[in-house]
């Protein structure tokens, strides 16, 4: 007889999270591993394992199967699970070779959060955003300056990246959260792969968290949300930026989120409070909303030929072709 055997990929610890099987007709089925965590809104495949005898299984009848996944008769489970979330995956299994009745069995999977692993950072906006880091594992290197030497690790964490809406404080408050959590603020949303938070707390409200840092408009910055001791739970994220507040910034050669002080000091020309630099309709890494030309991927001014004229200057006599009348420089027009 087989069991269904799961390993905790933080302490290395194994045990058993299913029945045993016993035969089936005349082979007998073993299931010699749970499968894998899958991670929301990730494609995700694998086999439930079965073996013993000589056999010729079949799958039937799945229950309790993820939205967007689907099992086949080989015992494939496969598809994109749209969230988090525990699941007993229910089925039949019978063994064509033999007559006598399939067995119904169940087996765990349990999805991940879409944002567990921090290359997978989701985006957070000012305002109200709730959370769970129910089926979070770790991802991020301890930070005992930041976080105190006593409670250095985040545990279970998520990760967001935040692009700066003023030049001030991102305040990150988790007070009405229902666990022990930690948040840790990184400069930039690349993931860190060595100590490089620049603000982090555990405990400023009861056993939650509050933190600020201050950051610059238009920049992004890294939030990592965990859990004291590796706790899991929910709640909301409030997020909130306090200081001048940002708008697009026309500098030359592109846009960015700046100031009206910091755009106009570097001689740009500021847009005003909330305008983004976005979109980007033609390409070319200028947002449109300092791009003269949004649909020319090629100009960002009119220029003398006017968007979507190319600027050629055949002859090389400082006129572009579409005002030279003699573009070729043969001395006729």
């Amino acid at each position: 007889d087989g069991v269904i055997v799961l390993i905790d990929t933080e302490t290395g610890a194994a045990f058993a999270a299913g029945p045993t099987f016993t035969s089936v007709g005349a082979s007998a089925v073993e299931f010699v591993a749970g499968l894998p965590l899958a991670v929301a809104g990730k494609e995700y495949s694998a086999t439930i394992p079965a073996a013993g005898g000589c056999p010729d299984y079949r799958f039937s009848e799945y229950t309790d199967v993820p939205e967007g996944m689907a099992g086949d008769v080989h015992g494939r489970i496969a598809g994109v699970p749209p969230e988090e979330g525990d699941f007993i995956l229910g089925f039949e299994l019978g063994d064509t070779n033999f007559s006598t009745p399939p067995i119904t069995r169940t087996i765990p999977l349990r999805v991940r959060p879409r944002n567990d692993d921090c290359e997978d950072q989701i985006e957070l906006r000012d305002g109200v955003q709730p959370f769970s880091t129910v089926n979070a594992l770790r991802d991020g290197p301890a930070e005992p300056e930041a976080c105190g030497e006593s409670t250095p690790q985040i545990g279970a964490d998520i990760w967001y990246c935040y692009e700066a809406t003023c030049t001030g404080d991102l305040v990150l408050d988790l007070c009405e959260s229902d666990y022990d959590t930690m948040v840790a603020i990184y400069e930039g949303c690349e993931c860190p792969g060595e100590p490089l938070a620049i603000a982090c707390d555990n405990d400023a409200c009861g056993l939650q968290s509050h933190v600020a840092a201050f950051v610059r408009a238009g920049r992004r910055y890294a939030v990592r949300v965990g859990g004291f001791d590796n706790n899991r739970g929910h709640g909301n994220i409030v997020a909130d930026c306090v200081g001048d507040p940002g708008g697009a910034c026309c500098v030359p050669g592109g846009c960015t989120q700046a100031t009206e002080g910091n755009c106009l000091e570097a001689g740009g020309e500021w847009l005003g409070v909330g305008h983004l630099c976005e979109p980007d309709n033609d390409g070319d890494s200028v947002a449109d909303p300092c791009d003269g030309c949004p649909d020319d991927p090629q100009k960002v001014s009119p220029g003398i030929c006017g968007c979507g004229a190319s600027e050629i200057d055949t002859d090389g006599d400082g006129e572009p072709d579409c005002v030279d009348a003699d573009d070729d420089g043969d001395g006729i027009i």
